[in-house]
């Protein structure tokens, strides 16, 4: 309910009225008739917020119940899914054989012929004489050689035998007048081996699939006999008084030397070193030319000085 306007007599000329007032009635809830006032903040109860163990459990709960009803039905299912993926995939064109014969398998035959194996036994025959002479053993013989013989002219050398035969009673060397004597410190040197430049294509023997060969050497030999002459030199030359020097007797000596180097050589064994060493060299030799399976043989032969 409004309260009249106040008069204005009581205003001044360019101020304003004083606003209205305006009193409301207070309504009683209980007055049924009146319309409702907007309703107040009423105290509703706060449903509980889960938590993430709650959350995580609920997910594994409903997982489990799918799978298990995936499981119970996979008879019906999996028909479904290949029934939708035949009509999801083009057909393929299907070869059809005339009516009244049976389809024959097709058989393919695949023949693997082997790659032959060439080996030109004349190139590796070629390149293994190109060695020439192999040398496998190397013998060094040092000695002291004495030799004296007698070096007079004929006259001389009677007139000393018939006094010989008159004081030999008397224990006199009157040949000692008439002796030329040396005596030489010798080393000399005796090699041994195979000479290659004798195999032949019979003493190459491939495998047919060009990893295996057989090496048949020629038996092992002397191939020299030297004195070394930087070494060997002559410690004593006696030339008695009827006796005249002999020139051959130094060269006769370094022959000796030969000799005996030789003989002392065949007594340690040396053609049998040589061979062995031969085989071990012969064989390295093919490995690096590619083979893997060699197969050497080398005889010893005769230890006998060589031809010159």
């Amino acid at each position: 309910m409004t309260e009249p306007e106040q008069p204005r007599g009581n205003t001044r000329r360019g101020e304003l009225p004083p606003p209205p007032r305006i009193t409301l009635n207070r309504l009683d809830d209980t007055d049924d008739d009146a319309p409702p006032l907007l309703a107040r903040e009423r105290d509703y109860p706060i449903a509980p917020t889960p938590n993430s163990c709650t959350v995580w459990l609920m997910l594994l709960v409903g997982v489990a119940a799918v799978a298990a009803i995936i499981m119970m039905n996979l008879a019906t299912i999996l028909p479904l899914i290949g029934q939708l993926r035949a009509q999801i995939t083009p057909a393929l064109p299907v070869a059809t054989a005339p009516a009244g014969t049976a389809p024959s398998p097709e058989i393919i035959t695949v023949m693997i012929t082997p790659t032959p194996v060439v080996i030109d036994r004349g190139m590796i025959l070629r390149r293994t004489q190109n060695l020439s002479r192999l040398v496998t053993v190397k013998n060094t013989y040092d000695d002291r050689i004495e030799r004296a013989v007698t070096s007079s002219d004929a006259t001389t050398q009677n007139v000393v035998n018939t006094v010989d035969e008159i004081i030999k009673g008397f224990g006199l060397d009157v040949q000692e007048l008439t002796r030329d004597s040396i005596t030489m410190v010798i080393y000399a040197n005796v090699e041994a081996g195979v000479d290659l430049a004798k195999l032949t294509e019979s003493d190459l023997i491939i495998d047919a699939d060009g990893k295996g060969i057989r090496i048949n050497l020629p038996p092992t030999e002397v191939f020299s006999i030297a004195v070394d002459n930087k070494l060997s030199y002559v410690e004593q030359r006696t030339t008695r008084f009827l006796a005249r020097p002999k020139k051959e007797l130094e060269s006769e000596t370094r022959q000796l030397a030969e000799n005996l180097a030789l003989k002392k050589a065949c007594e340690l064994g040396i053609m049998f070193v040589a061979a062995d060493n031969a085989e071990e060299n012969v064989r390295r030799l093919f490995e690096f030319a590619g083979f893997e399976r060699i197969d050497v043989n080398a005889p010893a032969g005769d230890c006998i000085a060589p031809t010159k």
